[in-house]
């Protein structure tokens, strides 16, 4: 269930990100501290949408914004370490 929303949120990102504004103003209001801003801007890694896509920076921005309690970020960080251990392993859940 969690995997399946976090592909739907990052289907829809690009649509929510509008309303926050471009990647540079994500990015400045994650490296302020808003929670919300680090999980997108891991987002925006995650998915390669307008930066070329880094799943260290996405996995570095997720933890930053789960810190704080961001549940969507935790469920990335779940999801991220499922796909390693998946690729590490050669097996498939």
């Amino acid at each position: 269930m969690n995997k399946f929303i976090f592909i739907l949120l990052s289907v829809l990102f690009p649509l929510m990100c509008c309303a926050q504004g471009s990647f540079e103003d994500v990015k400045k209001a994650a490296e302020k501290g808003d929670a919300i801003s680090q999980y997108n801007l891991g987002v925006y890694y995650y998915t390669g949408n307008g930066v070329e896509q880094d799943e260290e920076q996405a996995t570095n921005w997720f933890e930053k914004a789960a810190e704080q309690g961001h549940e969507g970020a935790a469920n990335a960080l779940k999801e991220l370490a499922d796909k390693f251990l998946e690729q590490a392993t050669g097996s498939q859940r």
